[in-house]
């Protein structure tokens, strides 16, 4: 049984106990009571979950110190119930609010998705090249996540960048005229839409990584920046894929980061 419920059955059974008490107290004297035939036990209810009397209870011979030390037992527990209940009240309005939370995101994406309009850049994603449009694509996206974006959102991006004109989900790009494109386009996207994709490692790069270097970096040659890589030099990817690995690998930094 959980802590505020067993608490809350308690709480219940004790405020029974005392007013059947309190009306027995205006019938009969404390010496009344020690003597009424009952073994010098003072009436008791037996009925009472999860609560026993004590030795120490069990020992006192005068009501009014019963009464007492059963009220400060009440007290205590009265006051484990209002903490139990408190964590309890968090943990459901912890929970209502990820509802709405979730409930603003599907909407939000859904929006998102069917409107193929970029919202911080006040333009249709139709205006751009392929390539341009997945990079302000995946940023805005990344911007409507507060928390860790479900498993579903990196296919809904994978979906909407195929619903782009001229995307062919079959064409799919080499890593070197994805590396030349991106470092000879590097003014076509806003460097507000660039600061999203964090640059990670210095080797071992994922391809959020390997972007974000050719558009910040004029370091790398082609071959120096494909060698960086933890992937095969020979891949070759489609625009939705690439959309989906970066989305997936920047919101991964980015709880990680949090």
């Amino acid at each position: 049984m959980l802590p505020f419920k067993r608490f809350a059955e308690e709480k219940e059974v004790f405020e029974s106990i005392f007013s059947q008490w309190s009306k027995e107290s205006e019938e009969y004297s404390s010496f009344d009571l020690l003597e009424n035939g009952k073994g010098n036990k003072i009436p008791f209810p037996r009925k009472l979950p999860t609560f026993e009397l004590s030795t120490e209870l069990e020992g006192i011979q005068d009501f009014q110190t019963m009464y007492t030390k059963l009220s400060e037992d009440f007290t205590t527990r009265e006051s484990l119930y209002q903490s139990q209940y408190q964590k309890f009240e968090q943990y459901r309005n912890s929970i209502n609010e990820n509802i709405r939370s979730n409930e603003n995101l599907k909407l939000d994406t859904i929006w998102w998705s069917k409107a193929l309009y970029s919202p911080s850049l006040n333009q249709s994603y139709r205006e751009f090249e392929g390539k341009i449009a997945l990079i302000v694509m995946v940023s805005d996206l990344l911007s409507l996540m507060e928390n860790a974006p479900p498993a579903s959102i990196s296919y809904l991006i994978f979906e909407t960048v195929a619903d782009l004109p001229n995307i062919d989900i079959e064409e799919k790009f080499s890593l070197e005229k994805i590396w030349e494109f991106y470092s000879k386009n590097k003014d076509s996207v806003p460097k507000e839409t660039i600061r999203q994709l964090t640059i990670g490692y210095k080797d071992n790069w994922s391809l959020k990584d390997f972007v974000s270097y050719a558009f910040s970096d004029d370091s790398f040659d082609t071959d120096t920046a494909i060698s960086k890589l933890s992937i095969s030099k020979d891949t070759e990817i489609s625009l939705p894929k690439l959309a989906q690995a970066i989305f997936r690998e920047q919101s991964a930094e980015n709880q990680v980061e949090t």
